[in-house]
């Protein structure tokens, strides 16, 4: 063991080296404080992870002033292969009054250290000391200590070990772990031989059959040796005979007039030769040797530790292994010295060096610690994991709430690895009120006082550290509320995400933050069915086949005929969504989406004649009088996928945002265009067309940039999906009863396509803001 003094503040681990902790915790006068009747525990664990990988109990000093814990020098081993590959955490925690306390630090394992100059003996030190002010706002950690004789000889001292030396320390502390267990070993026991009656009275009925079948051929004559039984069966048939040296009787099957042994059984005597041949043997306590042996007169056959079984060649879960060296739910293979190479769970393996190996719908894969995939063997090229963003070009705040961006929906693959760091940096003014913030999951808040112009989205794979991916996006904060009551005549086209209040959480969003907004539009947007609220024309169940009138269902099954306006709008919304309002049957009138025929009528999809014959003024007619459209607010595609497979859908939708958006064009040269698009719930079957809809989301946002770069400075898109939860909070579902212990309910997934209350806040405030910031 090596003499040292600690120069940095993380608690440092050799491997192959018995560690001695000691803890004091101060009062905030600098005071050591008396810790006699307190207790606490050390748990070691990959920082990442919550499970403990080494959990220790204290041992008070002698003085009362200090907690010491001890860890083995095969604890200390495998901490020291653990921090090869993971960052490695310490923490002290005491639970007391019905709470706890917990100081966190690093450990810094190092490889086994060798004393400098030869030849001098090693001592161990009680270092580091870990100095914890117990304070509610103040835990200051250092590590610190000068040489001297360490626990080894202290525990000598007392009697509890026969020399000072490291060797004879690890064995009493691992001594202390199996007196801890002694109580349970009994019980253990019992119910394990409980398990191999129960599984020795258990035969497979196949078995049983065959049994009965060779009891009826033993039942039959047997003969002295094979020449006689070959000599009295004829080809086909079989026999029994005596031997070899009448221990076994064996079966044969006569071929050609030659007998082929076919099995063998043993007798009794057999039988009671092989149970003296291993023997079950019980072992004295001792922290090297298993509780019970399978002996023979030659050889062990297997050792039985308390949690597992050492077999020639093959050890299961047993000593000599580090203590508790698994999360809940693992199990392993470890070698002789303790180290833990190759874990298994309930989804696959865990191989050296942290690789995954685990078998799903595409076969067996090998996934590796930086997340990239190998499929087949090392033949087949690596395939990295796609950390592709999903993002429009802008970022749209407004300045009386903060703006959640929910990193996970950001990538193309959805997955609660969180392969990625994220990073947001934007800066506003100077002296700097800036935003740089990083994560690898959950959200984040965007403070709008804190969000300049621009701001840089940064995305790096987790493990690379020479490239990332980056992006500069226009940032806008609308300063609320606006003076000069701004009006905005908006028409918001869309499918049942938009039917479902988007109009109603428009106006009081808009309002609040005092525009004035005119609403465009047949069908009223306060719900589905509703028939109050502002207008709009969020349909139900509408692709853009429906909207152009490519396709005709049950979404929709008439055409509004002209003349017949005035009792289309006399109906109920459910009773309007069965008529086309848009289709036209002037051909010539200008628009230039496709000609379909409809009850043996051609039509075009016409946005100038659905303005004018529900009464409301073109933009371009300087001289109409009314409320004339300069915002459109589009969401579509979501039906598309639920309709459609994958590639099909994703053509509709890249084709009829084409359609609409030119047509719009056609007819509201100037008017702001806002196309935007929601989230996917967290559920298993949003999961499974996840990828589906990303690329649906990755196609809207190139038709907006290359329209953008085309010259059209009024079209914008708002990755809402971005700003919108995917967890349950903000989606229907349906709960049991509440569990009287817990006070919670298990809860299933009722409608996982459409947002409810916080989640539909989460969207339309997203949309709202973009809104807002064109005007």
């Amino acid at each position: 063991m090596t003499m040292f003094r600690a120069l940095a503040p993380s608690l440092t681990v050799w491997a192959a080296n018995p560690r001695a902790l000691r803890v004091v915790l101060l009062d905030k006068d600098g005071q050591a404080q008396d810790l006699t009747g307190r207790t606490a525990t050390l748990s070691i664990r990959r920082s990442a992870m919550l499970e403990p990988r080494v959990t220790v109990d204290s041992v008070i000093s002698t003085d009362g002033y200090a907690w010491l814990f001890l860890l083995t020098a095969a604890q200390c081993d495998m901490l020291y292969a653990d921090g090869q590959f993971y960052s490695i955490s310490y923490d002290v925690i005491e639970t007391r009054a019905g709470g706890s306390l917990r100081w966190t630090g690093r450990i810094d394992a190092q490889p086994a250290s060798e004393l400098p100059g030869g030849g001098a003996a090693p001592v161990l030190v009680d270092l580091p000391v870990a100095e914890l002010i117990s304070e509610t706002d103040t835990v200051l950690i250092s590590e610190r200590g000068a040489a001297g004789f360490g626990v080894e000889q202290r525990l000598k001292d007392l009697g509890r070990i026969d020399e000072a030396t490291p060797a004879a320390m690890d064995n009493y502390i691992r001594g202390l772990g199996e007196d801890a267990a002694a109580p349970y070993a009994a019980t253990a026991l019992d119910a394990r031989d409980t398990a191999l009656i129960a599984a020795g009275r258990s035969v497979d009925a196949t078995q049983q059959a065959e049994a009965a079948a060779q009891a009826a051929l033993l039942g039959s004559n047997i003969y002295a040796d094979a020449s006689a039984g070959a000599a009295a069966t004829p080809d086909g048939e079989e026999f029994v005979a005596y031997g070899p040296e009448g221990s076994y009787a064996t079966r044969y099957l006569m071929v050609s007039g030659a007998p082929v042994a076919q099995d063998s059984y043993p007798n009794r005597s057999a039988l009671d030769a092989q149970a003296q041949a291993v023997q079950r043997v019980e072992q004295p306590k001792s922290p090297d040797r298993p509780m019970h042996s399978l002996e023979s007169a030659t050889m062990v056959v297997a050792d039985i530790y308390e949690d597992g079984v050492d077999f020639p060649g093959l050890n299961i879960n047993a000593e000599p292994r580090p203590y508790d060296p698994y999360e809940a739910g693992l199990s392993g293979f470890f070698t002789k010295s303790g180290f833990w190479p190759i874990a298994f769970d309930r989804k696959g393996w865990w191989l050296p060096g942290g690789a995954r190996m685990e078998t799903g719908p595409k076969g067996v894969q090998i996934i590796q610690r930086d997340g990239s995939i190998v499929l087949g063997g090392p033949d087949v090229p690596v395939a990295p994991i796609d950390i592709t963003p999903i993002c429009g070009g802008d970022l749209a705040l407004v300045s009386d709430r903060p703006l959640p961006l929910h990193i996970p929906s950001l990538f193309k693959v959805r997955s609660d690895a969180e392969p990625a760091i994220v990073t947001i940096a934007s800066r506003q003014t100077l002296p700097a009120k800036n935003t740089l913030v990083s994560a690898a999951g959950g959200t984040v808040m965007l403070d709008p006082a804190r969000v300049g112009p621009a701001t840089t989205l940064s995305i790096r794979l987790k493990g690379q550290r020479t490239t990332y991916l980056t992006r500069t996006m226009l940032s806008r904060v609308k300063q609320v509320p606006v003076s000069g009551s701004p009006v905005i005549n908006l028409h918001s086209p869309g499918d049942s995400i938009t039917a479902r209040q988007l109009a109603f959480y428009l106006k009081l969003l808009l309002e609040s933050w005092g525009f004035v907004v005119n609403f465009i539009g047949t069908m009223n947007g306060d719900g589905a069915t509703s028939g109050t609220g502002p207008l709009g024309e969020g349909r139900e169940g509408w692709a853009f086949q429906d909207w152009l009138g490519i396709e005709q269902d049950s979404d929709w099954t008439n055409v509004v005929p002209v003349g017949g306006e005035a009792a289309y709008l006399a109906l109920p919304n459910a009773d309007k969504l069965r008529w086309h309002p848009a289709l036209n049957p002037d051909l010539n009138a200008g628009s230039q989406c496709p000609i379909v025929t409809v009850g043996g009528v051609q039509y075009r999809f016409d946005f100038a004649f659905y303005l004018s014959r529900f009464g409301y003024a073109l933009p371009t007619d300087d001289m109409a009088t009314g409320p004339k459209l300069n915002c459109i607010v589009v969401n579509l595609g979501m039906n598309d996928l639920l309709e459609k497979d994958p590639a099909t859908s994703l053509a509709q939708v890249i084709a009829g945002y084409g359609y609409l958006l030119d047509e719009y064009r056609r007819v509201a040269p100037t008017a702001k265009i806002v196309v935007w698009a929601s989230n996917l719930s967290n559920s298993v079957g949003m999961d499974a067309i996840w990828s589906e809809w990303a690329a649906i989301l990755a196609a809207v946002g190139k038709i907006v940039r290359d329209r953008q770069a085309a010259g059209d400075p009024n079209i914008r898109l708002c990755s809402a999906w971005l700003h919108q939860s995917p967890e349950p909070g903000g989606w229907n579902f349906t709960a049991s009863a509440v569990d009287a212990v817990t006070g919670f309910s298990t809860a299933t997934w009722n409608n996982d396509v459409h947002p409810v209350g916080i989640g539909r806040d989460n969207q339309f405030e997203a949309v709202a803001a973009a809104v807002a910031n064109f005007f």
